[in-house]
């Protein structure tokens, strides 16, 4: 039996990868570093914002400023406001189940929440159902960040099913330790 539904954040709830990615484009130009963004939302997909960085670093023999992330997120952010939109079909899928629901993501909570703000998403959610990486410091695919909603909404069960929705539907059993 499901008891919630976990959702991502990045590509599964919002239209999200390829703003991410010209934002990091953009911000790249500043160090005359070519970044195709169609190749790097294939080559980076899922991976940690620090990862990606310290990737095109190294490729490119460059060292980023010290407020590149700050900026970035700051571009992201502006992007965001303009241009995300939801997914497909993820209001109807919101709109059609009773379970809980939640979010389970590698992006910060501050950006989660303004994605969630900017596309109308917010009502789904409230910010307890919100659950980041950057809270626990372990990045998918450790399980970690799954245990976070799991140990706040069945901190009394033994076995929990889920449902992980992250570009395909997935089905998975844990034990709850």
């Amino acid at each position: 039996m499901t008891n919630c539904i976990i959702f991502d954040f990045d590509g599964t709830l919002v239209d999200s990868e390829y703003i991410n990615n010209y934002a990091l484009k953009s911000m790249f130009q500043q160090y005359d570093v070519y970044y195709d963004v169609h190749d790097s939302v294939q080559r980076y997909k899922g991976f940690k914002l620090a990862r990606i960085i310290a990737e095109v670093e190294k490729d490119n023999g460059i060292k980023v400023e010290k407020d590149f992330v700050d900026q970035y997120r700051a571009l992201v952010e502006a992007y965001y406001n303009e241009y995300l939109e939801p997914m497909p079909q993820v209001i109807c899928t919101l709109e059609a189940t009773e379970l809980p629901v939640c979010i389970a993501s590698s992006a910060p909570k501050k950006k989660i929440l303004h994605g969630l703000e900017v596309t109308g998403l917010s009502g789904y959610f409230n910010q307890q159902a919100v659950f980041s990486s950057y809270e626990i410091n372990s990045w998918k695919p450790e399980p970690k960040i799954f245990y976070m909603p799991l140990h706040q909404w069945g901190s009394m069960l033994k076995t929990v099913w889920w449902l992980m929705m992250q570009t395909l539907v997935l089905g998975q059993h844990w034990r709850l330790i």
